[in-house]
């Protein structure tokens, strides 16, 4: 009896440990819903890291996150497909259909509409001296253009399939674009690096299976991340071309991925195709191991990211774009990785979970 009692008291013992480790492994807070009539598509912060920008298939609202309240909306031809302030935050561009537009985030004036794409732009991305606006357009082309005075620079043309997205690198040497066709499904997903002054490829990287959706830089432009609808996240050397390693656990098309600030955790989102599983992944770059996840009800289409990481704007086709407040998942990420950012998690802990696109 009291041998039976003992193993009763000790395994008892063990779970409640195993459940406090697991609890003590922190989930996404969410801080505020910002809420749309149509779908949101495109989503970006300010470098005041106060003014957010929520690109929906009727302009883009603008939310200010110290009054936590929209203060102002723009207009766009068609739907805005990509939204991106300058590093000096004092433009937002929008792209749209056939056009890029700029706005002064002062009085929300329209400072200059930029033409020369065929059909709608994918994305857009200043370089850090804000001097050029690189556009990633499904015309198959991306372009450069002179912020200044809009003057087209060069055009890259030699893409095989639609251009979903684009990034400068962080020394402005280099643009990355992500480029596949989503209606034709056996057709890989591309992603390339081109010089920026010659307009010459300097790497094409592993191939996805499917369409390439997304491309992202790490802060030291060391790596390279891009997305698919192959439900994958492939991490490239942005140097050398070559391919670092991959996520598939999204089991759903990947949308959009950034990298924290510090390079060791990677933020990817994913949706669409199937119902559920819509999910945004905070992971580990070393070892793919996930720290955790947060869920809306449609697929998510874009994130952003506050100048410190610590907190993570989402849009979804749930007609929400959602603030989280991620900084103890990161807090909790850095005090188990090892020098070299390999994961020093426990294998048996829970990730914890974090979802509802609405309160």
């Amino acid at each position: 009896m009291h041998r039976y009692l003992a193993l009763f008291v000790t395994l008892a013992l063990t779970l409640a440990i195993s459940s406090s480790v697991a609890l003590a492994q922190p989930a996404p807070e969410k801080l505020a819903t910002i809420m749309s009539s149509k779908w949101v598509t495109a989503t970006d912060i300010a470098p005041d890291d106060d003014l957010f920008a929520v690109g929906t298939y009727e302009g883009v609202k603008i939310w200010s996150r110290s009054q936590k309240k929209n203060i102002g909306s723009v207009k766009v031809k068609g739907y805005a497909r990509a939204v991106e302030f300058s590093h000096d935050g004092s433009l937002l561009a929008v792209g749209s259909y056939q056009m890029i537009t700029l706005w002064d985030t002062e009085k929300w004036n329209l400072v200059r509409e930029i033409k020369g794409h065929r059909a709608y732009v994918m994305g857009v991305s200043f370089s850090s001296d804000d001097k050029w606006l690189a556009s990633a357009s499904e015309d198959e082309t991306a372009k450069i253009w002179n912020v200044k005075d809009g003057a087209l620079k060069l055009t890259l043309d030699d893409h095989n399939y639609p251009v979903n997205g684009i990034a400068f690198s962080p020394d402005d040497k280099m643009v990355a674009t992500a480029s596949g066709d989503d209606t034709r499904v056996t057709r890989p997903g591309e992603i390339y690096t081109w010089d920026v002054e010659t307009g010459e490829l300097v790497h094409e990287f592993a191939k996805h299976t499917m369409s390439a959706t997304g491309v992202a830089f790490s802060a030291d432009g060391e790596y390279l991340v891009s997305t698919s609808l192959d439900e994958t996240v492939y991490i490239h050397w942005a140097k050398t071309g070559k391919a670092f390693g991959y996520n598939k656990e999204h089991q759903r098309p990947t949308n959009t991925a950034l990298f924290s600030p510090d390079g060791f955790t990677v933020i990817s989102a994913a949706g669409g195709r199937a119902k559920g599983k819509n999910w945004v992944k905070i992971w580990n770059r070393m070892d793919g191991d996930e720290w955790t996840q947060l869920e809306h009800k449609e697929r998510i289409t874009s994130i952003a990211l506050t100048s410190d990481g610590r907190t993570l704007l989402t849009g979804s086709y749930d007609d929400t774009a959602v603030v989280w407040d991620i900084g103890p998942v990161l807090d909790f990420a850095a005090d188990n990785r090892d020098e070299k950012g390999h994961s020093t998690k426990p294998e048996e802990e829970e990730r914890p979970k974090a979802g509802g696109a609405r309160q």
